[in-house]
């Protein structure tokens, strides 16, 4: 569990264009984690070749990642509200609630936030067979350069690629509106498991 937890926290990211801000100058990321909807995300690399599709659903802030390999199912619920981050192992039923650092939320979780740096509008150019607003920018401690498209009319996420093609995501499914609140609450009858390690080496065997 411990190294899909940290596969999950390399990767990722989300959402639609700012509004009012469309059309500034420099943008701290394309992507706002206030919109409501749904939809499949899958993360492109080496130029193209899919590695992976999650199902994401966003509802003001409020954000579900979930993904399922092998049969075993995981999630990421991320609460901006209560300053929670749970990592769920579903099959299992098993919860583990992870430190909220709200820096670390903006730098780790790329497809919630959108790679953070500064964004400049270039243009419109159909992307995915939509019509989209395109822009360049610099983000991450590395400055990697990346892409990004928005729906121009729904202001939906549409895709984001690295400059030189190393990594991408691409938003499929889109479904506006509100979410089930239950998606972003941990079930009553999930095991909390904590996470710290204990002498020996061993994580706590739960509360």
């Amino acid at each position: 569990m411990k190294t899909l937890f940290r596969f999950w926290i390399l990767v990722l990211f989300f959402a639609a264009s700012h509004g009012a801000s469309l059309w500034a100058e420099d943008l701290d990321s394309p992507f706002d984690p206030h919109l409501q909807y749904s939809a499949d995300v899958v993360t492109l690399t080496n130029l193209g070749e899919r590695i992976q599709m999650q199902e994401l659903y966003s509802d003001n802030g409020k954000v579900r990642l979930e993904m399922t390999d092998g049969g075993k199912t995981t999630a990421r619920v991320i609460r901006p509200d209560l300053q929670k981050f749970y990592f769920l192992v579903v099959n299992q039923k098993i919860a583990v609630e992870v430190p909220y650092n709200p820096d670390e939320f903006k730098n780790q979780v790329f497809a919630v936030t959108g790679a953070h740096g500064k964004y400049q509008l270039v243009g419109p150019e159909v992307m995915e067979e939509v019509k989209c607003l395109k822009y360049k920018g610099t983000a991450g401690p590395d400055k990697k350069g990346y892409f990004a498209w928005v729906d121009a009319a729904t202001k939906a996420p549409v895709k984001i690629i690295a400059v030189d093609g190393s990594f991408g995501m691409v938003w499929k499914n889109f479904k506006a509106g509100p979410q089930d609140a239950a998606l972003f609450e941990v079930p009553a009858d999930f095991k909390a498991v904590d996470p710290s390690p204990k002498p020996g080496g061993a994580a706590g065997s739960g509360k």
